[in-house]
């Protein structure tokens, strides 16, 4: 009695429980710009298309279910490139990314860094998913949605 109760009720629960605390994360890197866009990280949105043409060692990660997401970046100066329109300079501490890897800083959106620029992204035309944010520190750019 005890076993059939254990496997009929409790173990299809436990089963349940780890599937749906079990968020689908992808990661990718790519070399350059090109590389993004060829792959369509870009038109699908894990990557904003307003970033340098530049973007050289992309690192990206995001979760399926929640759209968290976190990119690191780096860009040629000599591009001359603006911040959107739609991204304006943060006056609050930041949110903390919704994922961890290695290559994120795990301070990034503590406030304040000296060496860093902080924007919050609002959605727009540009911004096709929610409220984003964006540190830049000389050229390098970490972007995440948490």
């Amino acid at each position: 009695m005890k076993k059939s109760l254990i496997n009929s009720a409790i173990l299809p629960l436990i089963f349940s429980l780890l599937l749906t605390a079990c968020g689908e994360t992808k990661d990718a890197a790519y070399s350059d710009w090109v590389a993004a866009q060829e792959d369509g990280a870009i038109e699908r949105g894990w990557i904003p298309n307003w970033l340098p043409r530049s973007s050289q060692n992309l690192k990206e990660a995001h979760d399926l279910d929640s759209n968290a997401s976190i990119l690191a970046l780096t860009f040629s100066e000599d591009e001359n490139w603006q911040v959107p329109d739609s991204c304006e300079p943060a006056q609050e501490e930041l949110p903390a990314p919704g994922l961890k890897r290695v290559w994120w800083p795990s301070r990034l959106h503590k406030r304040p860094d000296r060496y860093l620029v902080f924007y919050v992204c609002r959605k727009s035309k540009t911004i096709r998913l929610k409220t984003s944010y964006l540190a830049i520190q000389g050229n390098k750019i970490y972007f995440w949605r948490p």
